[in-house]
């Protein structure tokens, strides 16, 4: 019972930490840092206090999108030099 509901936060930890969901490998500071960056952004949200409950989960999806699109376009730069 306790992990339920957490799937998603565990794929995107995941997946922020470098590992992609087409196959790839990831590493252990990359994924620690990918299940400590949801908390930091909700603590950011909890600290600016006008954002109502409906929308902090919006908010929070799309910084961690911008994160993964900020990712795979830094990987593709990385490979091409």
């Amino acid at each position: 019972m306790l992990g339920i509901g957490l799937d998603l936060d565990a794929i995107a930890a995941v997946v922020i930490g470098g590992t992609l969901l087409t196959g790839g490998a990831g590493g252990i500071t990359g994924t620690v840092t990918g299940v400590l960056l949801p908390g930091v952004i909700q603590s950011l949200i909890n600290q600016v206090g006008n954002l109502t409950p409906a929308v902090q989960p919006v908010v929070s999806g799309a910084v961690l999108a911008l994160v993964v699109v900020a990712q795979r376009v830094l990987g593709k730069a990385q490979r091409l030099s």
